[in-house]
């Protein structure tokens, strides 16, 4: 993403934290509508978190009330803001991206990346405006769930997809068909140059959740959202997943972990994987 002709600049955001505060940070930044957010590891105890947004974004002032929430446990926090001039600002703090490895048999790479001639697969994913690079625990921890899975000829549904990086896992990975959900057209619009990119845009669809007929049903369902939303989509996301089939949920900090086991008991007995302050949670439907 290039600064458009005549943009006057972009406005960045700078947050100074500390470490453990870093990733739900930069959470809140990326779901605020940030173009690019980096963290910039001091040492073992602070970290900066960097996000770019347009010159004319209108929603700082709400950003800024979330983010001063970390404050109370952190008398060191400061945040601060500046105007940067014209230049591309997001492709200079994307191409610092390095590749993800996230398992025996999965990397994931952005286009600028080597494409190294091994037997891992390669997703390729240009990073753009929506989450999902698998640079963030909660994706990596999907991911490599994925990657554990026999895929072949599978079925999968993506839901909250951003940009289709995990979607488009299980495609390389050998699964047959898979739908992307999300809320946001541009996402929608990622996903599916994500799919294009990797070759797999004739077995991906994306949609938005209204569009998912009401009878499809998938032998995969995977699920990187907030714990608030995979607790009032119990019902939609357990109707969607097949008898037999496997349910992967993350976006979930380790706390919240008990809190969705016990809102999909009835029909899930999930084991947990761990990665930071994150969980990631995956069963058979019974």
């Amino acid at each position: 993403m290039t600064a458009a002709l005549g943009n006057p600049g972009w406005l960045k955001l700078s947050i100074d934290c500390l470490s453990e505060q870093a990733d739900l940070i930069s959470v809140v930044l990326e779901n605020s509508g940030a173009l690019s957010v980096s963290i910039l590891v001091s040492d073992s105890e602070r970290t900066g978190v960097e996000a770019l947004y347009n010159s004319d974004f209108e929603g700082l002032p709400l950003v800024l009330v979330e983010v001063e929430k970390f404050r109370p446990k952190d008398q060191n926090f400061q945040v601060t803001q500046s105007l940067l001039t014209d230049r591309d600002w997001v492709g200079e703090s994307q191409q610092n991206l390095e590749p993800v490895e996230v398992s025996q048999n999965l990397r994931i790479i952005a286009p600028w990346h080597d494409d190294l001639e091994d037997a891992r697969v390669s997703i390729i994913i240009n990073p753009g405006t929506s989450f999902g690079t698998g640079h963030h625990e909660t994706t990596w921890l999907c991911a490599k769930l994925l990657s554990g899975l026999e895929l072949k000829e599978c079925s999968v549904i993506d839901y909250g997809c951003g940009s289709g990086v995990l979607a488009i896992s299980a495609l390389k990975l050998g699964a047959e068909f898979a739908w992307g959900i999300d809320i946001d057209s541009d996402a929608l619009t990622d996903s599916r140059d994500n799919a294009v990119l990797n070759g797999v845009e004739g077995a991906y669809r994306c949609s938005l959740p209204e569009e998912l007929p009401k009878n499809f049903q998938s032998d995969i369902v995977v699920a990187n959202i907030f714990a608030d939303a995979l607790v009032g989509l119990n019902d939609e996301l357990i109707r969607l997943t097949r008898p037999g089939g496997w349910l992967i949920l993350s976006g979930i900090l380790q706390s919240q972990i008990n809190q969705v086991c016990k809102s999909y008991a009835h029909a899930f007995s999930f084991s947990v994987e761990c990665f930071g302050e994150w969980g990631a949670l995956s069963a058979q439907r019974n």
